[in-house]
């Protein structure tokens, strides 16, 4: 399939499910615990390091449990956050890789990462996510208006957020819209 496509899995009739990161860029996995949260990130994970080896970069954040510890030593994942230092680390990471990606695009009059591929393709620009495990824990902090600029400006220059979060509640929806105006 193609580099702007995630594989997710079956749809009801038995089709293949993609979700095109064009159109949606972000993606939230959220639901009770063992509900399956675990095992859809881990079945994207596992299909963009095995579809996209050379076409991505993968930034693993996880403040609470390690359960992605397990893709650690792929080929395309790039680093593991595991504390707050190291979550605002790869947040800057991100954030100027965002920066330089967007003057690239500007000097040359381009739009986004699919106009770059398309007419530089020797020097091919990676799809890069950062996958957040426990969203709700990151919300408490102050890096999250960081994160939150991610999600706003990352769509154009190809880098995605993936976020896991055990559930909605009022507080976090509230807290989330009030961060995001």
């Amino acid at each position: 399939h193609k580099v702007n496509e995630l594989y997710i899995g079956k749809d009801y009739k038995g089709s293949n499910y993609f979700i095109n990161l064009d159109i949606n860029p972000m993606i939230l996995i959220a639901g009770a615990t063992g509900n399956g949260k675990s095992m859809l990130l881990s079945n994207i994970l596992t299909n963009i390091i095995y579809n996209n080896p050379n076409k991505s970069e993968i930034y693993l954040t996880q403040l609470i449990k390690g359960e992605n510890s397990s893709f650690e030593e792929c080929k395309n994942v790039k680093y593991s956050a595991y504390t707050k230092e190291e979550l605002q680390f790869v947040i800057n990471k991100i954030r100027s890789r965002i920066d330089e990606r967007t003057n690239l695009l500007k000097a040359h009059g381009i739009r986004n990462i699919n106009q770059w591929n398309k007419h530089y393709k020797n020097k091919y620009m990676k799809r890069i996510f950062l996958v957040c495990e426990e969203m709700s824990e990151l919300m408490q902090l102050d890096i999250w208006d960081e994160l939150w600029s991610v999600v706003k400006t990352g769509r154009s220059v190809g880098i995605h957020l993936i976020g896991v979060v055990q559930r909605t509640t009022a507080e976090n929806i509230v807290h989330q819209w009030a961060s995001s105006s």
